[in-house]
């Protein structure tokens, strides 16, 4: 029968962030969908100014999404209609670290809603790779101090997988960054850069052999 140990190795790799990416959105309301269409493209395009004035390029603003639908409250248990709401979702990815602050105060100023700020890396994949070479050197090394416990041998790997379900260049986690006072005070947003950490985790499964008291015919060993 053969026997078999299951082992799990887990490693986490640290890297250096040098990209910075900030999610926005430009909404309005109005009674006709014309004229709240309208106004989100004034709003985005002053955003779109306000960034070209920092010194962004064009190919470094995304449209992540863009939709036009009816709103409605309740009131009195009846639905009342309030206008149409026009909503533009954006994305911007830039390398310049330095004025993370002044983009945010910017999009800001301009009439944008920050949804969030992540520091990134440009190239995602060696990092996660580095974190899977890691994990699965953990996990040889936990089934080999189980095996000596256990007092018998280690042999073949007979099978082995990772848990992660995403491409490689999103397996990692970012931190995310602390931004004291959206223009609340006036004063410049903080933001400080983090870290970038990649982790992953591996799953081996290792065929066991004969323990030493097997080999000599005794009663003991592993089963």
């Amino acid at each position: 029968m053969l026997r078999k140990l299951t082992v799990t190795g887990s490693a986490e790799v640290v890297g250096k962030a040098d990209q910075f990416e900030v999610g926005l959105t430009i909404t309005e309301l109005a009674l006709r969908a014309k004229l709240a269409q309208e106004s989100v493209a004034r709003k985005s395009q002053q955003v779109m100014e306000a960034l070209l004035g920092l010194g962004l390029q064009r190919e470094e603003i995304q449209t992540a999404s863009y939709w036009v639908e009816s709103e409605y409250e309740y009131e009195n248990k009846r639905r009342r209609f309030k206008g149409y709401r026009a909503k533009t979702r954006l994305q911007v990815r830039t390398g310049q670290l330095e004025d993370a602050g002044k983009i945010v105060d910017a999009l800001v100023e301009a009439g944008a809603e920050v949804d969030y700020v992540h520091y990134r890396c440009r190239d995602e994949a060696p990092l996660y790779y580095a974190a899977l070479e890691k994990a699965a050197g953990d996990a040889r090394r936990r089934a080999e101090a189980m095996a000596r416990g256990l007092g018998v041998e280690l042999g073949r790997v007979l099978r082995v997988s990772d848990r992660a379900e995403d491409e490689p260049g999103r397996r990692y986690a970012t931190a995310l960054a602390e931004a004291r006072g959206f223009s609340a005070t006036g004063a410049e947003t903080a933001l400080t850069p983090r870290e970038v950490r990649a982790t992953a985790e591996v799953t081996a499964v290792f065929e066991l052999g004969e323990g030493e008291g097997e080999r000599r015919g005794g009663p003991g060993g592993y089963k």
